[in-house]
């Protein structure tokens, strides 16, 4: 059962969980040399350094929903505390079982505030992920009454925060792995060619990833480009970071390869302006080709400062904006989360669709990956749960990518 923590332990407890997704803020709350475990596996190492620590933690998909650090034990003393308990995530029945388990060592610093130095969160364990070939997924938009369909590569993990076994490779043995995805996505719609449209994808911080984006567009399998920045480590407040997203777009822009991109980026106070960065820094390297927003606002938890930034930009006529498109995928499933408060956010995102223009919102899905909506499940929340007319709904059902055409 759950313990009481002293008033100053509990309320880094709280902060910790106020930081959820914000890597500014879980920075703040770790000492210098402290280390967090890789997803609870002894085997998987450590990420040592507050900023690394951030980077890791405030990964969109490791901890998709806000959550509560539950203690069942605490010892303290003057100097240093430990703190046990459960992961449980906000929302959850009381009777639901926890998401996961936590352990923290918490010290004094020279200022006498608590900071933890040692945590290892241990997330409950879901299924592998298994193989989706593209017969299955022809299968999933039949069901769905869905024509064509872009696929995705997820070469993009390979080297990024949920990439365990990468931070121990080099750079040629991630490029090896990456290279394989690629190819076998290219592989995989090629199956069914009036149906599927593939898009490549690297991790733009690597060194070999303007010459990855160079092999796909000769290869002449791709449409495009999949750029997933938060999967990637990508930091828009961080101008080295920026400039390596920048270089990758260009290189896709040189080669006429549309951008389909999970900015993300987005919680906290400077999600507005890290889409200006990624408008001016990013899109603006790619001036020649379609750059779709993923997930509406980007990826991760509803961020309506990041939407409300880009249906700003699209409403001033800014020429960055010009290009840009949205996809709506997961959209119904990410609001789930949000328990009462998801209708007031459902109204807000589909006010800013009106703003951006039903013309502009593409319809996508997740569809088939585990703890995701099927395709037809997944239209139908987004049907069902989006205020839009059965008119908008029937535009966005209809509109058709420049890569699609």
């Amino acid at each position: 059962p759950p313990v009481a923590a002293p008033a100053d332990v509990a309320a880094l407890l709280r902060r910790r969980e106020a930081a959820w997704n914000d890597p500014r803020a879980l920075a703040a709350l770790y000492a210098p040399d402290a280390v967090v475990q890789l997803a609870g596996n002894p085997g998987s190492g450590w990420a040592r350094g507050p900023a690394t620590i951030a980077a890791y933690l405030a990964d969109g998909r490791r901890f998709a929903r806000a959550y509560r650090l539950e203690p069942v034990r605490v010892t303290a003393d003057a100097r240093v505390a430990h703190v046990a308990g459960h992961l449980r995530a906000v929302g959850a029945p009381p009777d639901a079982p926890p998401g996961g388990w936590f352990d923290l060592t918490l010290a004094r610093g020279p200022d006498g505030a608590w900071r933890i130095v040692a945590e290892s969160p241990v997330p409950r364990r879901v299924p592998a992920q298994p193989t989706i070939d593209a017969a299955q997924l022809v299968a999933m938009l039949d069901s769905a009454r869905i024509r064509r369909a872009v696929v995705l590569s997820g070469a993009f993990a390979f080297g990024g925060a949920m990439d365990l076994q990468g931070a121990a490779d080099t750079p040629e043995r991630r490029r090896a792995r990456v290279r394989a995805e690629n190819d076998w996505t290219a592989a995989q719609a090629a199956r069914f060619p009036d149906r599927l449209v593939a898009f490549c994808a690297v991790n733009p911080l690597e060194p070999f990833a303007e010459a990855e984006v160079a092999r796909c567009a000769d290869a002449r399998a791709f449409r495009g480009l999949k750029l997933h920045l938060d999967e990637s480590r990508v930091d828009l407040g961080v101008p080295a970071h920026v400039e390596r997203v920048r270089a990758v777009a260009a290189a896709a822009n040189a080669r006429a390869l549309p951008l389909v991109v999970h900015v993300g980026n987005n919680r906290g106070a400077d999600a507005a302006a890290h889409v200006r960065t990624f408008l001016d820094r990013v899109v603006g390297a790619a001036p020649d080709v379609p750059v779709q927003v993923a997930h509406l606002w980007g990826g991760g938890g509803y961020s309506e400062g990041a939407l409300a930034a880009f249906a700003a930009a699209v409403a001033a006529g800014d020429p960055a904006a010009r290009r840009l498109w949205f996809d709506v995928a997961e959209v119904g499933l990410m609001m789930q989360h949000a328990g009462p408060r998801a209708p007031a956010l459902l109204a807000a995102a589909a006010r800013h669709m009106r703003t951006i223009g039903l013309d502009r919102v593409l319809y996508g899905s997740d569809g088939g990956l585990i703890g995701h909506q099927t395709a037809p499940v997944a239209w139908a929340a987004f049907r069902d749960q989006v205020p839009l007319t059965d008119a908008e709904l029937w535009r966005v059902a209809r509109n058709v990518p420049p890569y699609l055409r």
